[in-house]
């Protein structure tokens, strides 16, 4: 390992690295950034409890306002450190047609993709579980959407889409839904979907036609389409569905502002910058540039209550 001194935190590779965000990975839509100043530290689990409250008044002139009796309890985010290297050898930066700068971000990109392959994998067993999403259904045989002939999409996800709303105070066009691929694919043909558009629809619907039938925007339909090698390493590859056979209703901030938001999800970053950073440091045997490409964060469930989770929601 280099000595400390001789490791660099280079601005233009993290600038890029933080700017990298492919279009095949969804896990900071679904989970947006929620940036702290301290590694570990408490942050609010929100609840339904605080959503609908008639307390404010009214009030006599003289009478003071009443203190507000937030039922919110905590617990602790703990960011960790996720990071890749690689060499860049300098025969191979000098020989790259567009410079040796590119190169580099084409080593940051290459690092970068397997690094959010990791995040997305653990977006997806944090939200798509049981266990952290409290308001849940389990389909199971006839009734699973990969039946087209005795299954009712439309009702399981109208039920997820009113429980969210009940419990968020949001109304469906704030809400998101979030599935991979492969639920999409059998959604997307089910007879009582494309029903609703048997005149309009040629060879299934759209996503703006799905997202109209449960007053949804586009734009918050998530479908996860990126895979990753489950295989043990050395073995022959075997690509598996990072989002494989769950479906959530969900409401998630947009725009989150501190520990406070109510969000199914956040994911807590530390330093600046997405907690985003690339170090370089020089090697002389072979010659070349380390780079190493990490990413700080912890992903954790802020408010259950938000979200509404289907599992197995088609057969294997």
């Amino acid at each position: 390992m280099p000595a400390p001194q001789d490791v660099v935190q280079s601005v233009p590779l993290t600038s890029f690295a933080i700017g990298y965000r492919p279009g095949k990975f969804i896990a900071s839509e679904v989970i947006p950034d929620l940036p702290v100043i301290a590694k570990t530290g408490p942050y609010y689990v929100m609840n339904k409890d605080n959503l609908i409250k008639e307390n404010d008044g009214p009030r006599s002139p003289k009478d003071p306002a009443r203190e507000l009796d937030y039922q919110l309890t905590t617990a602790t985010y703990d960011i960790e450190r996720y990071n890749l290297k690689e060499l860049l050898p300098d025969e191979e930066a000098n020989n790259f047609a567009m410079g040796p700068d590119a190169a580099a971000e084409a080593v940051s990109q290459n690092l970068m993709d397997r690094l959010l392959i990791g995040k997305e994998y653990r977006a997806s067993a944090l939200l798509f579980s049981t266990a952290n999403i409290t308001n849940n259904t389990t389909l199971t045989t006839t009734d699973q959407w990969s039946d087209y002939g005795n299954s009712d999409p439309i009702s399981d996800i109208e039920t997820g889409v009113g429980s969210t709303e009940d419990s968020t105070a949001m109304p469906a066009a704030e809400l998101s839904v979030t599935m991979g691929n492969a639920v999409w694919r059998q959604l997307k043909h089910h007879p009582n979907i494309v029903a609703r558009y048997q005149y309009t629809a040629g060879g299934g619907v759209t996503v703006a036609q799905f997202a109209a039938l449960f007053g949804l925007k586009p734009e918050n339909v998530h479908l996860g389409a990126s895979k990753y090698n489950s295989a043990t390493e050395g073995q022959t590859a075997t690509l598996t569905n990072l989002w494989g056979r769950g479906f959530l209703v969900h409401y998630t901030d947009p725009a989150p502002t501190g520990v406070r938001t109510l969000t199914l999800a956040g994911n807590f970053t530390y330093p600046s910058g997405r907690g985003v950073k690339v170090d370089i440091w020089r090697s002389n045997d072979p010659d070349g540039d380390w780079q190493r490409d990490e990413i700080n964060y912890d992903q954790r469930v802020v408010a259950a209550d938000a979200g509404y989770y289907i599992h197995t929601p088609i057969a294997a």
